[in-house]
């Protein structure tokens, strides 16, 4: 029962942005 869980949708609800709508060439950089 460790706070994984709580991280774990987190990043799941940044997925569906980013599907959404391309991102930008600075958020390409972020994630490199």
């Amino acid at each position: 029962m460790h706070q994984t869980t709580v991280v774990i949708p987190e990043p799941a609800s940044f997925v569906p942005q980013e599907s959404r709508e391309p991102p930008p060439p600075s958020y390409n950089e972020i994630l490199r």
